[in-house]
């Protein structure tokens, strides 16, 4: 058939060859526009011909791709069935992932990739509840509250731990109270002032931490513990840390027996609650002969009603801790006795402004340390360090590095800090603690915190460091032969020019 005449010779060439491309078996029509229309609707099956082909050909790779990869997965779980670990049961299994998760931080949730090795360690960890038991806040809140929800669903009723810092974290500890094993909460008192709500016993309660403080109020008004705690609504309480959180009444302490841990701290200045008297303090003590940890901070009255109490044994006791005047040290030292390897912590404070009976207190306090460190049973001490400002501080080791007792959770032997004010009684209790403790075997001794340039004898408190003749006297106290490092300042550097 011939083409239409009024189509050029060279369009009649194209048409010729898309017609035998697309396959089209029928003569052309006259029309040359219905002859377009005939092949724009063959190019069009073709294409959408062979996109279907493509996608075919993807779509037989993927499923290829998928069926490899389970191969691959399959393999790599028979591989990791043969491992010596897969033949542990899940019960031991999921013991040995509590005891990371509590070596690593139980508050933090890097544990969580203990889910992602293999297949039956994401189970394990998913179908025991205990490792989602401890319960904490993070940022931003917003998501941490929708983890703390999903956490408590994974935790299937186990006893809970919880940290809360923030007052909309009351619902999940009102709902699960019966339940609560640790509760540790941290917090302006006007967030948690109605924290407890109603509820009137915690049952499953063995550890309690309280820390709220007063914003902005003057002057502060005390924040009382809930009453029920002390009438018997915690039985199983063991650890008891209140920082700035009182009792109504010395009475209330009195209550509390069997107690492994005790925190009280009075940090906040202007608040000024009832104190507990020194008997409070010695029945408290006496209710709990497995106390291993006391720590004291400025929570007891000075009082003369301790005198002639027969003394209270703490065999297992591990710290004692007290930051306080130093009568009460005192005071609380006549009637305990413990363990000679017990590490304590004497910050003693006066109760006057610089008088006499400062320099007294501090030589009754070191006859109580005498007594302890100087018994046969005690440890040697081989390392110490000092450290000095508006105090006198020293640490005293049995290891060979003594640790520093604000720096760092490693606490020291012993640890005295003072509170001289001129470098007269700087050097009169330097003699008084060195003269006191078993120094004998003492091998390093670190001054290397003292390295202030103020040599002069008596300057102003807050400037206050040690004089040339401060540290003569230091010097000629330590035994023979002791490695003693020291800092850049003029006054060991006079000293040792002189």
């Amino acid at each position: 058939m011939e083409y239409p005449s009024c189509l050029p010779p060279i369009c009649q060439t194209n048409l010729t060859n898309l017609r035998r491309c697309c396959g089209i078996q029928r003569s052309w029509s006259p029309c040359p526009v219905f002859n377009c229309l005939v092949l724009g609707e063959s190019i069009s099956r073709r294409i959408e011909f062979v996109i279907k082909k493509v996608y075919s050909e993807r779509e037989d790779m993927r499923m290829a791709i998928d069926s490899g990869i389970d191969i691959l997965a399959n393999l790599k779980s028979y591989r990791n069935a043969l491992a010596l670990i897969s033949f542990l049961p899940d019960e031991l299994l999921s013991d040995i992932f509590y005891t990371v998760m509590i070596a690593e931080g139980p508050w933090s949730q890097g544990w969580c990739r203990l889910m992602f090795v293999c297949r039956r360690w994401h189970r394990v960890v998913m179908d025991h509840g205990r490792l989602w038991s401890w319960i904490s806040e993070g940022n931003p809140f917003g998501y941490e509250f929708h983890r703390m929800k999903v956490w408590e669903k994974r935790s299937k009723g186990f006893p809970l731990s919880l940290k809360f810092s923030n007052k909309q974290s009351t619902p999940l500890f009102i709902r699960n109270s019966h339940r609560v094993r640790l509760l540790n909460v941290e917090g302006p008192k006007s967030d948690f002032i109605h924290f407890f709500g109603d509820i009137r016993d915690l049952p499953m309660l063995e550890s309690l931490q309280l820390s709220l403080r007063p914003l902005d109020e003057q002057p502060a008004t005390p924040i009382y513990l809930p009453s029920f705690l002390v009438q018997g609504g915690v039985p199983r309480l063991r650890v008891l840390c209140l920082e700035d959180v009182f009792f109504e009444s010395g009475k209330q302490l009195q209550v509390l027996a069997n107690l492994t841990h005790l925190e009280l701290a009075r940090r906040i200045e202007n608040i000024q609650p009832v104190l507990p008297s020194l008997r409070d303090i010695y029945n408290t003590v006496k209710l709990s002969p497995v106390l291993q940890s006391l720590k004291i901070r400025h929570y007891v009255r000075i009082s003369s009603d301790v005198q002639h109490l027969p003394p209270i044994s703490l065999p297992v006791l591990r710290l004692l801790d007290l930051n306080m005047d130093i009568q009460i040290i005192s005071s609380i030292l006549q009637f305990l006795v413990f363990p000679h390897t017990t590490k304590t912590s004497f910050i003693a404070h006066s109760p006057t402004q610089h008088d006499a009976s400062y320099i007294q207190g501090v030589k009754s306090l070191m006859i109580h340390v005498r007594r302890h460190s100087g018994h046969k049973d005690a440890l040697v001490l081989r390392s110490a360090n000092i450290d000095c400002g508006i105090f006198l501080s020293f640490s005293f080791s049995q290891n060979d590095t003594c640790p520093k007792y604000f720096l760092g959770s490693e606490k020291p032997l012993i640890h005295i800090l003072l509170y001289p004010a001129s470098q007269r009684e700087n050097r009169q209790m330097i003699v008084k603690i060195i003269n006191a403790l078993p120094l004998g075997k003492l091998a390093v001794f670190d001054a290397t915190q003292v390295t202030c340039n103020n040599i002069e004898p008596d300057i102003e408190p807050y400037k206050q460091q040690f004089s040339w003749e401060t540290w003569r006297t230091l010097v000629r106290l330590l035994p023979v032969g002791i490695t003693i490092r020291i800092g850049v300042n003029n006054a060991m550097l006079a000293l040792l020019s002189g």
